[in-house]
């Protein structure tokens, strides 16, 4: 099956990171688990610091796709800028 495409996909929240870093707006969820003091996904699995590495990984594992983790406050206009989101997509091809 040469057009079978093997890749994962997670949800934002478990493993973007970076909270409140570059810009990003706040996610309800982050409201929401500060105001009640519960566990939260500040830091998760930092994919916001270290998608070069976890997309290299992915690549070395066999991976041919992946559904980005990055919600719509992580891919806000401010967040980090234009040329971080082009170094995501320039890093996954």
């Amino acid at each position: 099956m040469k057009e079978f495409l093997w890749g994962g996909a997670t949800a934002s929240y478990q493993c973007e990171g970076g909270w409140n870093e570059g810009g990003r707006a706040e996610s309800m969820w982050d409201k929401y688990l500060h105001e009640e003091n519960l566990e939260n996904g500040d830091v998760a699995s930092d994919h916001y610091h270290r998608f070069k590495e976890d997309i290299k990984m992915m690549k070395e594992g066999g991976h041919t796709s992946s559904a980005s983790p990055w919600h719509g406050p992580g891919l806000s206009r401010t967040w980090k800028g234009k040329s971080t989101r082009r170094e995501l997509i320039s890093t996954m091809r």
